[in-house]
C-alpha cells in the first residue's frame, strides 16, 4: 500500500516501475506515460494487496476450522467411551465432526428413557428437526450451526432424562439460546451461542445442585451476531454461508 500511495503523488514514473508492479501482481501493465497509466498501476497494487489479505484470512479461517474440528472429534470420542479419551481419526472440517458428535449424542439418547414428556421433544422429532435445518442450510457454516443445535437438543434430552427435576431449567436454557440466535447477525455468533448453551446443559448433568447462569460476555476474536432458530433450536435462513440461519 505504501507503493500505491507513493504512485498517487509521483508523476515521473518510468517503465521500470511498470515492470516491477507487473512482476509483483502477475499482470501485464502499460508504461506509466499518462495519469491514466499511473492510475492503472495503483489499482493493480491495491487489488494485489486485497488478494493477499483475503488469502491470509482464508488460511486463518481454515486453521481455526481445523482446530474446532479436532475439539468436536475429541468430544465425540470422550462421549462414546464414557469419559476416556481414546484415539481415532479426526474429520477434516467441523461440519463432519459435528455430525459425528450428534450421532454419538443420539446413541446416548436412545439409552435413556424419559420420565414424563421428553424435553425438548421425542428423539424422532429431534432427528427430523435437524434434517430440516440441514436441508435449508445455505453453505457449510449454516450446516455446522444446524448440527450444533441438533447436538444441543439431544444433550438437553439426555440431561432431563437423567435429572427430571431440571426439566424447567433446561427448557429455559433452550428458549433463551434460541432467542439469542434469532437476534444474532453472524453465523459465528450462532456457533458461540450454541456452545454456551451446551456448556450450561453439561453443568446441569455434572453439577445438578445449582442451575448455571448465563454470562453475557463477548468471546475475543469472534464477531457479534448470527441468525438462529425459531424454536428451542432451529436455524434462520440468510443468504450466503456467512449469514445466520433459521427454520
Amino acid at each position: 500500500m505504501a507503493i500505491a500511495d507513493a504512485m498517487a503523488v509521483e508523476t515521473r514514473l518510468d517503465t521500470d516501475a511498470s515492470e516491477f508492479v507487473g512482476r509483483l501482481t502477475g499482470r501485464v501493465l502499460p508504461a506509466p506515460r499518462t495519469a491514466e497509466d499511473r492510475r492503472l498501476l495503483r489499482l493493480a497494487l491495491v487489488d494485489h494487496v486485497l488478494e493477499v489479505a483475503a488469502e491470509a484470512d482464508a488460511l486463518e479461517l481454515r486453521r481455526i476450522a481445523g482446530r474446532y474440528a479436532e475439539v468436536l472429534s475429541r468430544r465425540e470420542r470422550i462421549l462414546a467411551s464414557g469419559g476416556a479419551l481414546v484415539g481415532g481419526a479426526v474429520p477434516d472440517e467441523p461440519g463432519r465432526a459435528a455430525a459425528s458428535l450428534r450421532a454419538a449424542w443420539m446413541r446416548l439418547a436412545r439409552e435413556r428413557t424419559p420420565i414424563g414428556a421428553p424435553v425438548p421433544a421425542p428423539r424422532e422429532t429431534l432427528a427430523a428437526r435437524t434434517a430440516g435445518r440441514l436441508a435449508s442450510a445455505d453453505g457449510a457454516a449454516q450446516a455446522l450451526v444446524a448440527e450444533q443445535v441438533g447436538i444441543l437438543e439431544l444433550a438437553a434430552f439426555v440431561a432431563v432424562a437423567e435429572r427430571p427435576g431440571f426439566a424447567g431449567a433446561v427448557t429455559a436454557i433452550l428458549e433463551t439460546s434460541g432467542r439469542v440466535r434469532r437476534e444474532a447477525t453472524h453465523v459465528l455468533e450462532q456457533v458461540r451461542e450454541a456452545e454456551r448453551a451446551l456448556a450450561m446443559i453439561w453443568a446441569i448433568r455434572l453439577e445438578p445442585g445449582s442451575v448455571p447462569r448465563r454470562r453475557e460476555t463477548a468471546t475475543p476474536g469472534l464477531p457479534e451476531g448470527a441468525p438462529a432458530s425459531g424454536d428451542a433450536g432451529g436455524s434462520r435462513r440468510a443468504p450466503g454461508s456467512g449469514g445466520a440461519s433459521r427454520p
